[in-house]
């Protein structure tokens, strides 16, 4: 019988107990039967010929035996194992407790980032079907003007490439009037966008082709799940209504949408799933797209080239060294920013399991070497070296299986409480949702995967121990000093010396996220944030045709704030920290020299309420109206750039800031001040910034903001009170949002995030190494103790004896720092992106780092020797 059959044949018998038994006896009877009546042919009487074949066959016990011996393996001695394993891990509850309390924490830590990590960057993260053959179309790179004449790009002739061609315009309805009215973001979409994303319908139907008929009635349209519920109240009779609507932008423009469906919750589409639609309507002009879906067999660089070869056919004009079309995948596109982040925490975590794992081996190996008494009895008493690895390992099996369930159960829970926090945290929400972050089959497959290993591991300890030496030498070693040779001193130094080298990897990276956001928060943004409260505020075109209106309207404001005592409203068309387009700006005299600057309409008060400093001139006000001259200000870069040696006061520029076809050219500007620089971002190094007055330029005014100062109030009240004056001046006025200035400074919080998650990780890591090295240094004082307390009694004193161990210590600290340096390297690297104003080979920060876990070995070692040698000598040789 071979290896394998004879371990099937186990098997069966041991789980199918009775059926193994009746098939034996059946076996046994007929060959018995078989070989009598071979007997009887042979010539001898039935019962001898019986008698024969039973001892020919060894008798009924033989095979009983037999069948026994084929169940030993499993049942009875596996049950066997696992009560001597749980009477023996009962009677260490510290170490029970410490091993599965540990692994428990690590599997959760890893078992969350993985988690995290794969609900951002998994194949199919983006809510949409077949996501990974989603492809972003770029006809320039981010700057250049693209090719003319792209939106007739005809693509039915690229259909060997592209399956469908997700096509979109963006439109903003208003629903309602007075105090009822709401906003609407809308999509007009093609079919291609239908069918391309796969949008569905929960209620009624989605989009159809002849919904895109031109003389349809009215616009067929799918609302989303939160409008239907928070505008509807969940009634299907929405089914068929119609809805007019107000088109903004087109003063007088109303449009009929005729609700055919709902669409899944959930559904979103743009930069980021904080893009929420709430109506999709047929696209009936020509549009450019900027979205794929490629045949399956299609690469990436084949659909480059030939939609290249596509628009060189097509575009009526195409700018001088043009690159060509670049196409990117949606989720790449969309996860491109955070994967360093998310990198980082995966790195992080993984790196806080393998030091658990190393923590884990030390506890292991040395309640292995306490046990070599144990041990031996059980050697000397007939067992093998099989069967105590089998012991072991049960052992080891049931400390993971209850730390693997302990730390499933954890992760769970803390993923479901803490999913908003996350997304929130890393900027952007998870493609399908806060849902998408939890424990799923893959993560509990990564994570029983990486228990199985983590045991298997373990389960290698026991080859450590000195299995060769005699039996009274192991009870003699035993009874002194274990089993304690150089394999095992070995053994626990390289473990201790890798705890430390991961630990100083965390603590390293955590020092490079403090130094980081302490340098952010030092820097100077040109503005002052604190208090600052940001409303956004939609005006209806027909309300505010022109400038004049405008005016009024924030007049009007600015007195009702006044009168309920709130703080002056200043206006802006671009928020700190926003992305501010920019836009050619000509000086006057000086054809072709003109120069790439961010325009910016404020109003009067701006500077002031976000405390940007005045240089030289005035800042704008209210006297700078559309019937006066345009004037202008621009930031102290600008200026030094412009006029290097002279003075911006009293010169002309021109931004292009009206950028509408058609429209007459912007007017030349006067500067009348310059004013400092301001940050958009903190490594934003452009701060070409000019800013006019929001009142000449009504364009830049209408879907602007104002910024309150909450000066004597919270910053909460103040919104309440903007809110409240909006609604008192003009109750058709949408208010968009409310927050604080700080609450959008995304990449502060990204960088306190990072540094309070690498923190915690630093220190559970710093604890596991101090635990790590006072298990060891406490074990070799035991085990030293007589020694110890002869070196006392023939004079050597205690600060002696704990510098012995301190020495001894020494090389295996150093190790571990030396190794660790090279760790703190790599994780540096990991951590480049995340980076300001430290390189991430930072001298310093690396050379505290190593002080920090050199103190804490230092401490680590000391405690657990001065309690040795704390020990009269004499009450320690008087000892049996």
């Amino acid at each position: 019988m071979s290896r394998v059959q004879g371990i099937a044949a186990r098997l069966r018998a041991a789980l199918f107990r009775r059926a193994a038994d009746r098939r034996a006896r059946e076996e046994f009877a007929f060959h018995l039967e078989m070989e009598t009546a071979a007997n009887v042919r042979r010539g001898l009487p039935p019962d001898e010929a019986r008698r024969r074949a039973l001892a020919a066959f060894g008798g009924v016990e033989r095979h009983r035996d037999d069948l026994r011996d084929l169940r030993a393996a499993l049942p009875d001695d596996l049950g066997r194992d696992v009560r001597i394993a749980w009477r023996s891990l009962r009677a260490t509850p510290a170490f029970m407790l410490a091993t599965v309390a540990s692994l428990a924490f690590g599997l959760a830590l890893a078992a969350s980032a993985a988690a995290v990590v794969h609900a951002y960057l998994g194949r199919t993260a983006l809510p949409y079907a077949h996501a990974d053959r989603l492809y972003h179309v770029m006809y320039a790179p981010p700057g250049p003007v693209e090719p003319h004449g792209m939106s007739t790009l005809d693509w039915s002739t690229l259909r060997d490439v592209v399956r469908d061609a997700v096509t979109s315009q963006g439109v903003s309805y208003t629903l309602g009037e007075g105090a009822d009215a709401q906003a609407l973001a809308a999509l007009r979409v093609s079919f291609g966008f239908v069918r391309g994303l796969g949008v569905r319908a929960t209620i009624g139907r989605p989009l159809v082709a002849d919904d895109y008929a031109s003389d349809a009635d009215g616009r067929a349209a799918l609302i989303s799940d939160a409008l239907w519920r928070g505008r509807f109240g969940a009634d299907s009779r929405v089914l068929g209504r119609r809805l007019r609507v107000e088109v903004e932008g087109h003063p007088g423009t109303f449009e009929t949408l005729h609700v055919v469906g709902v669409m899944a919750p959930g559904f979103w589409y743009g930069r980021t799933s904080d893009t929420q639609v709430d109506v999709l309507t047929p696209l009936r002009t020509h549009a450019t797209t900027y979205v794929v879906r490629l045949r399956d067999d299609v690469t990436a660089e084949r659909a480059a080239r030939r939609l290249t070869e596509a628009v060189r056919a097509a575009a009526t004009w195409i700018p001088p060294d043009w690159p060509g079309v670049t196409v990117e995948g949606m989720q790449e596109r969309y996860v491109r920013e955070m994967r360093p982040r998310l990198v980082a925490i995966a790195v992080a975590a993984g790196l806080v399991l393998a030091i658990t794992c190393v923590n884990v081996a030390v506890l292991t190996l040395l309640r292995t070497m306490r046990r070599g008494r144990d041990v031996a009895v059980r050697v000397m008493l007939g067992a093998g070296r099989a069967s105590l690895l089998r012991l072991h390992l049960v052992e080891i099996g049931m400390l993971c299986g209850a730390a693997l369930a302990g730390g499933v159960a954890l992760t769970a829970a803390a993923l479901r409480a803490l999913a908003p926090r996350i997304e929130a945290e890393l900027g952007k929400p998870a493609p399908a949702g806060p849902s998408a972050i939890g424990v799923d089959w893959t993560v509990l497959a990564l994570v029983g995967g990486v228990s199985v290993l983590i045991a298997l591991l373990l389960a290698c300890v026991p080859a450590l121990l000195p299995w060769q030496r005699r039996l009274a030498e192991s009870l003699r070693r035993a009874g002194r000093a274990g089993s304690d040779g150089p394999v095992m001193r070995r053994a626990r130094s390289t473990l201790v010396a890798l705890e430390i080298a991961g630990s100083l990897a965390l603590v390293a990276g955590c020092g490079l996220m403090i130094r980081s956001a302490v340098a952010m928060i030092g820097t100077d943004l040109g503005y002052d944030t604190a208090g600052i409260v940001r409303v956004r505020v939609r005006l209806r075109q027909e309300t505010y045709p022109d400038a004049a209106a405008f005016q009024r309207f924030y007049a009007r404001l600015a007195e009702r704030m006044a009168a309920a005592g709130g703080p002056r409203p200043a206006y802006a068309s671009w928020p700190p920290y926003a992305d501010v387009p920019t836009q050619t700006v000509d000086v006057d005299g000086r054809a072709g020299e003109g120069v790439a600057g961010g325009v910016v309409a404020v109003g009067d008060g701006y500077f002031a309420t976000l405390g940007i400093a005045l240089r030289k001139g005035r800042a704008l006000t209210d006297a700078d109206r559309v019937e006066s001259e345009p004037v202008a200000v621009v930031s102290e870069t600008l200026a030094r750039r412009l006029w290097p040696n002279g003075d911006a006061l009293g010169r002309r520029i021109r931004p292009h800031e009206t950028m509408q076809p058609g429209a007459a050219p912007a007017p030349w500007r006067t500067v009348v001040g310059v004013v400092a620089d301001v940050r958009q971002t903190y490594v934003d190094a452009d701060a070409n910034d000019v800013y006019i007055p929001y009142y000449q330029n009504p364009q830049l005014g209408r879907y602007g903001s104002f910024y309150l100062r909450a000066r004597g109030t919270s910053p909460g009240a103040a919104a309440r009170m903007a809110r409240a004056a909006v609604a008192e001046v003009d109750p058709r006025a949408i208010v968009r949002d409310v927050l604080t200035v700080d609450d959008e400074d995304r990449e502060l919080a990204s960088a306190r995030f990072m540094t309070s998650l690498l923190t915690g990780f630093a220190a559970f890591a710093a604890l596991l190494a101090t635990l790590g090295i006072y298990g060891v240094v406490a074990y070799a004082a035991q085990q030293r103790q007589r020694e110890l307390a002869i070196r006392m009694a023939v004079g050597a004193t205690r600060p002696a004896v704990v510098g012995l161990f301190v020495r001894d210590s020494g090389a295996v600290v150093g190790a571990g720092l030396a190794l660790g340096v090279l760790a703190a390297l790599a994780v540096a690297r990991v951590l480049a992106h995340q980076l300001y104003g430290v390189g991430p080979f930072d001298a310093a920060t690396l050379a505290a780092s190593c002080a920090v876990m050199a103190v804490v070995a230092l401490v680590a070692v000391w405690w657990p020797a001065s309690r040795a040698t704390a020990r009269s000598p004499v009450t320690v040789l008087s000892e049996p």
